[in-house]
């Protein structure tokens, strides 16, 4: 589990689509997981960008991977959460 200023650094430094992303995944429900193609649809991000937004953020451990069948489903990591408050509400924005 990653430590608040760890997270406040990894989040100051994402990319603007890695960080519509998080947004989007900390927004939704917290136990809910997404595919890359339900994240395309709900963010608006073209595959290549949310595919490069996704690789981010696993890199980075702020979310977490489960494979079902053939597809990679991806939901908010549980150090996100815990520390959403500590950064401000950013996240929630």
């Amino acid at each position: 589990m990653l430590c608040n200023d760890c997270i406040r650094e990894l989040y100051c430094n994402l990319s603007p689509a890695a960080t519509k992303v998080l947004k989007f995944l900390v927004k939704s429900d917290g136990d809910k997981s997404y595919n890359q193609m339900e994240i395309i649809k709900l963010t608006g991000l073209t595959i290549s960008t949310a595919r490069d937004a996704l690789n981010e953020l696993r890199g980075a451990m702020l979310v977490n991977v489960e494979t079902r069948g053939r597809g990679f489903y991806y939901s908010v990591s549980e150090s996100v959460l815990v520390s959403a408050v500590y950064l401000e509400g950013s996240l929630t924005k």
